[in-house]
């Protein structure tokens, strides 16, 4: 990567800064972390992508339309009127399609499940160490794979606009290390936290610099709590649900809706896993992490940026994929974003300074007390 001449750099950049720290090394602390802030997310990722749970679900609607047909032609031919019998059959149909889907999904799956046993828990283990052995490769590649998907180092002009906001946020987050800064050409208008980068769009440097020190500070904190490598193990422990999401958005770009429809038909088990199982599991964590971080860049002294942000972008990290659309539909409602962007805002405006925060009086110890005894026998 070409190094920016430092003098082009205003004195409060740093080319240090920008660059980061993008060499290829792994930080074990953060699947750690990964495991303790995501657990419920990575169980139900293995569970949909290591067990028959797609083969349950497309046997479950073969058996429920052929359930279907026959409630339909048994229920409607007992029936003596038209009206009645045509009631009857739609009643029918509809009863036989739940009642054969049900039998059909809890045989195959729940049968499964029971006939694995104990094995059923070694296969989520070595899917666990499959998902961290690709997420540790996928994080050593990262560098390149940046590259590969379009992402560039600032440009002269571009540096001049993020080193000082980059700087102010660092020094008022108290980071003793950055990630790399990249820029995405596209149109979308947005930030992304990687394990190893952050990539700011193109547009959003023309955002006010209030604003894109927000953006900065949001992105900084998903990236220093280990969000990122937590997200990606979500979704290298859930790889047949990504790459099938992923591979539907690619289809439907190179071959348009008809070949989106053919696809989405074929593998809609996994469409259904996705959006139903997965992100409202995901749900429960992540959102959490979407206000924390937010929190994080008012604690920062960026909150008026932050909610300023919010109500002009909606949303600031749009998903590029079709799996980041399942994760960003965990993200909370932007309102509930802003209310508490506001909450906190006012939170730390009514705090006292910290001289007008009274001490707290101290525990008397045992060796305090001996010491005051002696000292007043002395006396």
């Amino acid at each position: 990567m070409t190094k920016l001449p430092q003098a082009l750099l205003p004195p409060s950049a740093s080319l240090e800064a920008l660059q980061g720290n993008s060499r290829a090394t792994i930080e074990w602390d953060k699947f750690a972390v990964a495991l303790r802030r995501y657990p419920r997310s990575i169980l139900v990722a293995l569970l949909s992508a290591w067990t028959l749970l797609a083969a349950a679900l497309w046997l479950a609607l073969i058996i429920g339309i052929i359930g279907a047909i026959v409630g339909a032609s048994y229920v409607g031919s007992s029936t003596f009127t038209l009206g009645t019998g045509q009631a009857g059959g739609i009643l029918g149909s509809i009863a036989g399609f739940f009642i054969g889907a049900g039998i059909a999904f809890v045989f195959v799956y729940g049968q499964g499940i029971r006939s694995a046993g104990p094995h059923i828990l070694i296969s989520l283990l070595i899917g666990l160490v499959f998902a961290m052995v690709l997420t540790m490769l996928l994080i050593w590649l990262e560098h390149w794979l940046m590259y590969f998907r379009g992402y560039r180092p600032p440009s002269r002009r571009e540096a001049a606009i993020i080193a000082p906001v980059l700087a102010d946020v660092q020094a008022a987050m108290g980071l003793d290390s950055l990630p790399q800064i990249l820029v995405a050409d596209h149109g979308a208008l947005g930030a992304w936290a990687h394990t190893r980068h952050v990539v700011l769009s193109h547009r959003l440097l023309d955002e006010p610099r209030e604003q894109l020190a927000a953006v900065l500070a949001h992105e900084l904190h998903h990236w220093r709590s280990g969000d990122s490598v937590a997200l990606l193990l979500v979704s290298m422990c859930a790889w047949p649900l990504a790459f099938t999401a992923n591979a539907i958005v690619c289809i439907r770009n190179v071959a348009g809706k008809f070949g989106a429809f053919i696809t989405g038909s074929l593998l809609w088990p996994f469409t259904v896993i996705s959006r139903f199982i997965i992100s409202p599991v995901l749900a429960l964590e992540s959102r959490k992490y979407e206000y924390e971080a937010d929190a994080a860049a008012v604690r920062a002294g960026f909150g008026l940026g932050m909610m300023q942000t919010l109500e002009a972008l909606k949303i600031f990290e749009p998903a590029r994929t079709g799996w980041e659309t399942v994760v960003n539909a965990s993200h909370p409602p932007n309102e509930y974003r802003i209310e508490a962007v506001e909450e906190d805002m006012a939170v730390i405006a009514t705090a006292p300074a910290p001289s007008e925060i009274e001490p707290k009086p101290r525990r008397r110890t045992r060796q305090t007390s001996k010491a005051m005894s002696s000292s007043g026998d002395a006396d």
